[in-house]
């Protein structure tokens, strides 16, 4: 998956955000936004200037807000995903951020949310967990947006935890980290009928 945040942008996020008290909001020279919320780091980007889309973009403050109060409706209401969660960050650093520059193009489906496990990992011990909202993610609901949470870093961040993400079949990944957001459909009162 290819994506406009940086291999160099993402440990600037990591350090700094690192170093903001929990409600503390930064913003960097290029405009993005970070703060540390519930032990989570959470960022929103701006768009790439010149660049057209197909919705009207959040802003990196509206985005990352979005995606603050889905972890918290996730978090507060899913008990089952808000221990995952927790377990994550024990291990390492859980990462949301919010980029309405991805993805950068698709014709036949549309991309919420992405867990990309490779995309930074530090040297050692401690696990990187990264989530990216894309464009569309950014102008959902939090409400809407927390079982897509609940997918990505939930599910697809347990199965990176313990391995698994190498040595599993891909449709059986998806099967597994939908069960992750079906429970948070059910802990949320979703009426899907």
């Amino acid at each position: 998956v290819m994506l406009s945040l940086t291999r160099a942008l993402y440990p600037l996020l990591l350090g700094a955000s690192l170093m903001l008290p929990p409600t503390a909001v930064s913003a960097t020279d290029d405009g993005t936004v970070q703060f540390m919320h519930k032990g989570m780091q959470i960022a929103g980007k701006p768009a790439p200037e010149g660049k057209r889309y197909d919705i009207e973009l959040a802003s990196p403050a509206e985005g990352a807000d979005t995606v603050r109060k889905a972890a918290d409706i996730l978090i507060e209401n899913s008990t089952y995903n808000a221990k995952a969660i927790e377990k994550l960050k024990a291990a390492g650093n859980v990462v949301i951020v919010y980029d309405p520059a991805f993805p950068k193009r698709e014709l036949t489906k549309i991309t919420i949310a992405a867990f990309l496990p490779d995309f930074y990992q530090a040297e050692g011990r401690t696990k990187d967990f990264l989530t990216v909202v894309g464009r569309f993610g950014g102008k959902w609901s939090p409400r809407e947006l927390a079982p897509v949470l609940a997918h990505e870093l939930t599910g697809h961040g347990m199965q990176h935890l313990r391995g698994r993400l190498e040595h599993v079949r891909e449709v059986d990944l998806e099967c597994e980290a939908y069960l992750y957001q079906e429970k948070a459909y059910q802990d949320l009162g979703f009426d899907k009928g």
